[in-house]
């Protein structure tokens, strides 16, 4: 019988790109992922008291730890290691694309004019 993380893993690999497809499994199969960067100064500035220290990446059971206690990404290294390399794709994907430029039709243009967004 196949494990959580072998069904997961397995799903992971099947989706063609989407984080929130992998969000939205995560939560079918009850984990919650959540990857965190450093804090900026800028980031800091905002805060009175700085906030409590996380690691690089939280993983939650949260049928069995809904208050989000006890971090197990440790514990489910491969599956940690599937999800931040997915992620990195996407992004990396996401980079390369070009910006879609918007059609803009003659009426549009007239209704932009009479509001004052363009001569």
């Amino acid at each position: 019988m196949e494990t959580l993380n072998q069904l997961f893993l397995k799903a992971v690999e099947l989706i063609p790109t989407g984080l929130t497809l992998i969000i939205f499994i995560l939560l079918i199969v009850g984990l919650r992922f959540i990857l965190n960067k450093k804090y900026t100064e800028e980031d800091l500035s905002f805060f009175e008291y700085p906030p409590p220290e996380t690691g690089p990446v939280e993983l939650y059971e949260l049928k069995g730890d809904p208050r989000e206690e006890l971090n197990i990404a440790d514990n489910r290294a491969v599956l940690v290691n599937q999800l931040i390399r997915t992620i990195e794709d996407l992004y990396s994907q996401a980079r390369k694309r070009k910006p879609l430029k918007p059609e803009i039709d003659e009426d549009l243009k007239e209704q932009l004019r009479a509001l004052g967004y363009i001569k």
